[in-house]
């Protein structure tokens, strides 16, 4: 019913802020309230939050990844990484943050040592995985992947502008 769908959206961003809260909490990062209106007053972040469909799931567990690797708990990550990609059509964003992190290891292991010192890319390779068993475990296989092909290559890459409008929302 609409009205649980309402509901249910306004407890996922809920939680969604509450996650975010607990985060900067937990890395100590100052001024976290005001940091939290801050990312509220964004305007695609509003939208994001209030879609009515899992952008609001995809974020909490976009955050709780970005934690898992950061604080280099893989196992954990790699979980959350078949979950986001079984809810989330834009999963390769994980792939993504992996390698954003790992690359932020990278230059700061390099800068302590005074020498470049590459990290284990144990977080990265372990976010691919847990992308190609999601793929693989998603309930719609082996259909998802004609539209994962779809979504990424003739839409995202390839573009369709004059036929299919995207990103307008």
């Amino acid at each position: 019913s609409i009205i649980g769908v309402k509901v249910a959206q306004v407890v996922l961003a809920t939680v969604f802020t509450v996650v975010c809260y607990l985060v900067l909490k937990r890395w100590r990062i100052p001024y976290a309230a005001p940091v939290l209106v801050l990312l509220y007053s964004a305007y695609p972040m509003l939208v994001r939050v209030n879609l009515v469909k899992a952008s609001a799931i995809a974020l909490i567990l976009f955050v709780i990844l970005l934690v898992t690797l950061v604080e280099r708990r893989y196992a954990t990550a790699g979980v959350i990484t078949v979950v986001y990609t079984m809810t989330h059509g834009g999963f390769f964003l994980a792939a993504l943050l992996a390698a954003v992190v790992w690359c932020a290891e990278w230059v700061v292991r390099s800068v302590q040592q005074q020498r470049i010192t590459w990290p284990k890319p144990t977080g990265l390779v372990t976010v691919v995985l847990g992308m190609a068993i999601g793929v693989l475990l998603n309930p719609y296989f082996p259909a998802n992947i004609s539209f994962l092909w779809a979504q990424f290559f003739q839409i995202g890459v390839v573009n369709y502008s004059d036929t299919i409008e995207v990103g307008a929302e």
